[in-house]
């Protein structure tokens, strides 16, 4: 059995520890699809030990597109990854395809699910399954979990908690996939859709009131990037609480 998938970081390390150690299969039949980045600098070197072959080639064109369609893959999957796999590699599978979103889908459709979530006041997320097409996040839904959001977490903390719960559920859930024991469900319309664009350009509307403030402060904390600015006296002050904003504000001309 053949697995393409298209990821990054930690997330990419365990799964293929999972695919090669839980699921018996080879590393000749593994193919990576991955990004140039320093986060990826281990992940690179882990899969080189292993054998595992990977590309830093889009799978949208050239080389990397001929690669995944020649591969043959009976799974395509995508597990934080960053590109829209063609059609012509999802159509071309003998099991089927599956991405791993972080959000309840229909919900928080796109990108920075996690943040949205916390500035939007939500008190859960989730993470879904579901089977790729051509429109994105549009799939059949494979799985879904709820996941709370607490008062105090922040992008960072709700981002490793989500990535925690796939990883929890992984095995049960591919065991179930390549078995075709899932009961599909059609992706219910509506939803929210969230573009790969910062929050409020990252910056603090002195006008919200304080709870919106305090969200969006938390919905902005994911170290090592920069957080929620807010711009004092003419300058741009990053905010890490909300109590560090009003301080500010106190002291400070806005």
């Amino acid at each position: 059995m053949k697995v393409l998938i298209c990821t990054q970081g930690v997330v990419c390390h365990q799964l293929i520890r999972y695919l090669v150690e839980k699921h018996n299969i080879a590393a000749n039949d593994l193919l990576v699809f991955s990004y140039k980045t320093h986060e990826n600098i281990a992940l690179f070197s882990y899969l080189k030990d292993i054998k595992v072959r990977y590309t830093t080639a889009s799978i949208c064109e050239g080389t990397g597109l001929e690669l995944a369609l020649s591969f043959g893959a009976d799974i395509v999957a995508s597990a934080y990854g960053r590109e829209i796999i063609p059609s012509d590699v999802l159509n071309n599978t003998t099991i089927g395809t599956f991405n791993m979103h972080p959000s309840l889908l229909p919900d928080y459709r796109g990108c920075f699910s996690s943040p949205w979530a916390i500035i939007n006041g939500e008190s859960s997320t989730g993470i879904t399954f579901h089977e790729m097409v051509a429109n994105v996040d549009k799939g059949k839904i494979l799985f879904q979990k709820t996941v709370p959001i607490y008062p105090s977490d922040t992008a960072f903390a709700m981002y490793h908690r989500l990535m925690s719960e796939f990883m929890s559920e992984f095995n049960t859930f591919f065991e179930k996939f390549i078995d075709g024991e899932l009961e599909a469900h059609d992706m219910p319309p509506g939803g929210s859709f969230f573009y790969r664009e910062i929050p409020f350009g990252g910056i603090i509307d002195h006008s919200w009131p304080e709870g919106k403030i305090e969200s969006f402060i938390r919905g902005m904390f994911f170290p090592p990037f920069r957080g929620a600015i807010a711009k004092f006296d003419g300058s741009e002050i990053e905010i890490n609480t909300l109590d560090q904003y009003l301080t500010l504000r106190e002291k400070c001309s806005i």
